[in-house]
């Protein structure tokens, strides 16, 4: 069979696209829809598809955005909506569209791709890579018993998120997450969308911590059944006490388990006990290994001259990374380097043990509201 790929051209087509998305995926035609509304960034062509003499026969989406990586913004995109008809799936359609959409992103010069799955064999043959992000699971009474009493704080006003915070929260979010690995970096078209949208199920919680008319932290949750889902918690500097009682507040007695969707040194996890849930759903994939090397040779030489490797040299070899400095050098994988780079060389071969200090240990966090 000949498939044409494209993107869309016009809404018609678009609606074409919703409509498999909802044929394939158990979600309502709406819930593409409104994923759509909240992208500033969304254009005719970030939604590609293959199709037949007229007929749709498959369809992938990008999502464009930038993500804090060792202080450093790259540009990243992310990859979702991805549905094939079942009368015309075994045409690896699917694949040929992603491969397309990786020429034109690379042309563009996007560092990064990224996308979350149920299926990862799928994705590792056209090269993703799972980057684990493990999910603490807490029993709510070990937090309240912890945890009430011990951070009184000064009056503290517990209230709900509004669109006049939107200057308050942004601020403090981009303190939070600059320092992490991941997170995406929000545009205020973006904030507004969200804060728009995000109090209008019963069971989804966005509040704010404040004192004498200043918002200290927030929080984003969700309640469903007997669990507590934080998807978000985030602080000023020097605020972090004000967190506790925002969960607090939302461990009302039906909640039996809190599920903390955050970064693995969060304050709320220092004193704790908790189990883990593995998280394997996200992937990525290094889309512009030139850019990369660009954007982060310079961190590489800040953190090779603090360990004596004077005229450290980053360079990308066919498929590993070369590290040579003045007395020595090493050679990582591609996958290495790429899981290195977002969580940090915590356990690693001897042989890599310069590397390990040249990739610290980072707490790394692609926050679940952002997911596509």
């Amino acid at each position: 069979m000949e498939f044409t790929i494209r993107t869309v051209n016009d809404h018609q087509e678009l609606e074409k696209a919703i409509n498999l998305l909802g044929t394939v995926f158990p979600e309502e035609q709406l819930f593409f829809q409104n994923r759509l509304e909240k992208e500033p960034a969304y254009s005719f062509n970030t939604t590609w598809i293959a199709e037949k003499e007229g007929d749709m026969a498959s369809v992938v989406q990008i999502f464009p955005f930038s993500i804090w990586v060792s202080g450093v913004e790259v540009k990243t995109a992310g990859i979702g909506n991805v549905a094939t008809h079942p009368d015309y799936r075994g045409h690896r359609l699917t694949h040929r569209i992603l491969e397309e959409i990786e020429q034109k992103l690379l042309e563009r010069q996007y560092g990064l791709s990224n996308l979350f799955t149920g299926i990862p064999g799928f994705y590792e043959k056209a090269g993703w890579q799972t980057v684990n992000q493990p999910i603490p699971i807490i029993k709510a009474g070990h937090m309240k018993q912890v945890w009430d009493g011990a951070f009184p704080g000064g009056k503290l006003d517990i209230q709900t998120v509004t669109g006049n915070d939107l200057e308050s929260i942004r601020a403090i979010y981009e303190a939070f997450s600059t320092t992490l690995n991941g997170p995406r970096i929000r545009s205020e078209d973006y904030w507004k969308k969200q804060i728009e949208n995000e109090n209008e199920n019963e069971n989804d919680y966005f509040q704010k911590a404040v004192r004498d008319d200043t918002v200290l932290s927030y929080i984003r949750a969700v309640k469903k059944s007997d669990v507590l889902n934080i998807h978000e918690l985030c602080s000023l500097d020097g605020e972090k006490d004000s967190m506790v009682p925002l969960v607090l507040s939302l461990l009302d007695p039906q909640i039996k388990t809190v599920r903390c969707l955050l970064p693995m040194n969060h304050f709320i996890l220092k004193d704790v006990p908790y189990d883990i849930e593995e998280n394997r759903v996200g992937m990525w994939k290094i889309i512009d290994q030139d850019e990369v090397l660009q954007q982060f040779q310079s961190v590489f030489e800040k953190r090779g001259s603090h360990l004596g490797m004077d005229h450290l040299q980053l360079s990308f070899l066919e498929d590993s990374w070369l590290f040579s400095w003045e007395n020595g050098n090493t050679e990582l994988k591609q996958s290495e380097f790429l899981h290195y780079l977002m969580r940090g060389a915590d356990e690693i071969p001897d042989r890599h043990s310069m590397i390990k200090e040249l990739f610290p240990e980072s707490s790394y966090i692609f926050w679940s509201k952002d997911r596509f």
